[in-house]
């Protein structure tokens, strides 16, 4: 009967150590599926915002594009400035000196 009990509170410590374990495990299983879904989303949100600032400077890229004359929204040569023919010798001001002698050629 003595060894029966004692074998019997072996049985009983070696299945609480069982459940210990298994529950420090789950718990360790949790936080690392927690981590890492974490970290999904800090990577999808990164790639938000990197779309956002794209899409931001496509636009500005865009409306630049449209607005005003090819003078005002990209950098020409000089060479490449014409005036047009109706214009005759009157350059726009905003176009600068440098188009005024490139129109005169």
């Amino acid at each position: 009967e003595k060894q029966e009990r004692i074998a019997a509170r072996k049985r009983e410590a070696v299945e609480r150590r069982l459940m210990f374990q298994a529950e420090k495990e789950s718990k360790q299983a949790a936080r690392m599926e927690k981590k890492q879904h974490r970290a999904q989303e800090a990577q999808m949100q990164r790639m938000e915002a990197a779309n956002r600032r794209r899409l931001k400077e496509e636009r500005k890229r865009l409306e630049a594009s449209s607005q005003g004359t090819p003078f005002e929204s990209q950098v020409l040569p000089v060479w490449d400035v014409q005036a047009p023919p109706e214009w005759g010798e009157a350059i726009p001001e905003r176009f600068g000196a440098a188009a005024a002698a490139a129109a005169k050629c």
